[in-house]
């Protein structure tokens, strides 16, 4: 025999080993895989057994074993079409698969990971905002307690109310004592440089106005009055400061006011003109 048989012996008989191995492991799944279809078979008769022994008072557990018997029966079916798995015979194969799936695991666990710890940071974040807001409000709440108590420690004299009310009384009648003051004097300055018009004077603005009603000295209103009325509505109905013009409010008079910025005309009805509010 030649050296090339020798070694085409061994290779057959190495192979022939291979496949002896393989099949050896095959006949102990299907053992192992039969053995568990006894077992199937061994409970559905048990069951079938008790169910038969049942009397008929007990129909909610018999109907619960028909149910777990229906099951089981699947449970046969469905191993009796399923194909026998057999692991690749290739460690490297099988250690190229385990390592894929370790991999991927691994990068869940780290993007979750990342998850957790960006969680964790806002949560730090939030408990030092709130330990600074806790701060503080404690630190107001002592100094509030202080006030306080040193406020309880003080003891008001017993005409400290007179002494408020009094001390009220005289700004209010400096106010007051300014009020007429002010009022004199303007007053005297609008009657001194804005006098009554003259009848041929309140003609002619009248007739440049293509006004159709005459005014005459007689019923035209002074400006100090003007200012008066409009002062008056302002301060006694602060929600409708408005005033209705009549024949009585030289026009001249009004467009001065106007061009001064010291009224406003309503936006819907320019008859009715108000005070701007220099004091708000």
């Amino acid at each position: 025999m030649s050296a090339g048989d020798v070694s085409n012996k061994a290779r057959t008989d190495s192979e022939a080993s291979e496949v002896d191995t393989s099949l050896r492991e095959l006949r102990a799944e299907c053992e192992q895989a039969w053995a568990q279809v006894k077992d199937r078979q061994q409970q559905v008769e048990q069951t079938r057994r008790l169910h038969s022994a049942l009397s008929g008072d007990q129909a909610p557990l018999v109907a619960i074993l028909r149910e777990k018997e229906r099951q089981m029966r699947a449970e046969v079916e469905v191993a009796k079409e399923l194909e026998p798995q057999t692991l690749p015979r290739d460690a490297q194969v099988t250690e190229a698969a385990l390592m894929e799936d370790l991999q991927r695991e691994v990068s869940q666990l780290r993007e979750t990971l990342c998850l957790v710890e960006s969680q964790h940071r806002e949560l730090i974040a939030s408990l030092e905002q709130e330990q600074q807001c806790e701060q503080e409000l404690t630190a107001v709440n002592h100094k509030l307690q202080e006030r306080c108590e040193g406020l309880e420690g003080e003891h008001p004299p017993e005409d400290a109310v007179e002494t408020v009310a009094q001390e009220l009384v005289s700004k209010i009648n400096q106010i007051r004592q300014t009020e007429r003051s002010v009022m004199k004097r303007m007053a005297a300055f609008v009657t001194k440089h804005f006098p009554v018009p003259e009848p041929d004077e309140v003609a002619k603005v009248s007739k440049d106005l293509r006004s159709k009603k005459q005014q005459s000295k007689k019923n035209t209103m002074p400006l100090k009055d003007i200012l008066l009325e409009l002062m008056t509505k302002c301060v006694e109905s602060p929600s409708d400061p408005y005033i209705e013009l009549t024949d009585r409010h030289w026009p001249a008079y009004i467009e001065l006011l106007l061009r001064c910025n010291i009224i406003l005309q309503h936006p819907d009805n320019d008859r009715r003109v108000k005070l701007v509010p220099f004091h708000l």
